[in-house]
């Protein structure tokens, strides 16, 4: 188990044992509204990208890459930024593997 996770894991005992069994859904509640506020700011990261020229990727279940919309409001997903000059030649070093 990563320490992450670990980290999460001991907060949520941590809370219940604050706030007590019958009150945890408004824990999760509250870690539900702190983790749309992050996602809010991760937005600003991408538009920030969008507007200097970076393309944005996200992941296929086989590790390929496929283009990504830039105009959610919100990102679920593991997405990569390259500049626009390194996307052409990482896009075609990807063809060139399919076709192998």
């Amino acid at each position: 188990m990563g320490w992450r996770l670990q980290v999460i894991n001991y907060c949520n005992a941590a809370g219940a044992l604050v706030v007590g069994y019958e009150n945890f859904s408004r824990l999760d509640a509250h870690r539900e509204s702190v983790t749309r506020a992050v996602r809010g700011l991760l937005r600003g990261r991408v538009d920030f990208l969008a507007d200097r020229n970076y393309c944005w990727f996200s992941l296929k279940a086989d590790g390929r890459l496929q283009p990504a919309a830039t105009d959610l409001d919100l990102y679920d997903a593991n997405l990569v930024a390259l500049p626009a000059e390194r996307a052409e030649g990482i896009s075609k070093m990807l063809a060139e593997k399919e076709c192998a």
